[in-house]
């Protein structure tokens, strides 16, 4: 069979490229089951299957215009707030093929009578890229956008004398550079209350870097990844971090969970969506 993956990217939006590798581990993921993957940007094809990437940037007219095969694949925390999800937008997505990373989002779409299915961030193999062997002078990496919750954390590292990179609208081989070379990553909520953000870290962990995340009583973290991060509530991210960075078997323990992480594989959870993929 044949499917399209396509990321909505538009003009100067440099940030769409953060799903850059959930589209890669889609593309290997159906590749290694069989089908025939055609990989765009900004197209939606109305011969077979299209899976979008970023759809919340659709107006409602768009999403309602789409062909019957296509599949809307959220990798965004829904909110009340969230300023896509208009009532028109809702509607437009009645009948359709709606994935969904998080399993916390899920009531939402179910109280709008959007049926939802369950795909959540797996493991492929080539997303294991980025070389860890060098040196590593950076001690804290930590990449996304910056509020003042993020900042204060961040600053708070750095006047520890840590050394602290942090990076905003910077992906691929550029981002992949900081990230070798960094002891740590530390994930922090932008949102309080927050669905822990497991596009990003799922990347980190497949490259067998340990990461700190923020884990408050009202983060949401699914089963799976209880073992896989180093946790700590937002007042206590300082501390934390800087214990961990005295951790003599950090990278011994990251790649463990690296090797845990890689059981779950794209291909198996696409299996079980495409199952029940019905347009």
């Amino acid at each position: 069979m044949d499917f399209e993956i396509t990321i909505l990217q538009p003009d100067n939006y440099i940030h769409s490229l953060a799903f850059a590798e959930v589209l890669e581990s889609l593309a290997y993921g159906l590749d290694s089951l069989g089908h025939r993957v055609h990989v765009t940007k900004n197209h939606i094809d109305s011969t077979h299957p299209t899976i979008i990437l970023g759809a919340n940037l659709l107006q409602p007219q768009h999403i309602a215009a789409l062909p019957a095969e296509a599949i809307v694949y959220n990798l965004e925390q829904i909110t009340q707030s969230s300023p896509w999800m208009t009532p028109q937008w809702l509607q437009s997505l009645q009948g359709r093929v709606v994935w969904e990373y998080s399993l916390q989002n899920m009531p939402y779409w179910q109280a709008h009578n959007v049926h939802a299915v369950h795909v959540p961030i797996g493991y492929v193999p080539s997303l294991t890229r980025i070389n860890r062997t060098g040196e590593k002078d950076i001690d804290v990496v930590f990449y996304g956008s910056r509020n003042e919750r993020r900042t204060k954390i961040l600053e708070a590292l750095a006047a520890q004398n840590l050394r602290v990179v942090p990076l905003h609208g910077v992906y691929g081989a550029q981002r992949d550079g900081i990230i070798a070379r960094s002891k740590l990553a530390i994930n922090i909520h932008f949102y309080v209350p927050n669905i822990f953000e497991e596009v990003r870290v799922s990347y980190l962990v497949a490259n067998q870097v340990p990461v700190l995340s923020e884990r408050n009583a009202d983060t949401y973290v699914p089963d799976q990844w209880e073992a896989l991060a180093y946790w700590a509530p937002y007042e206590k991210l300082v501390d934390v971090c800087q214990n961990l960075l005295t951790h003599p078997d950090l990278e011994l323990e990251a790649a463990k969970r690296q090797h845990t992480f890689m059981q779950n594989t794209t291909a198996r959870i696409l299996l079980r969506a495409l199952e029940i993929y019905s347009p």
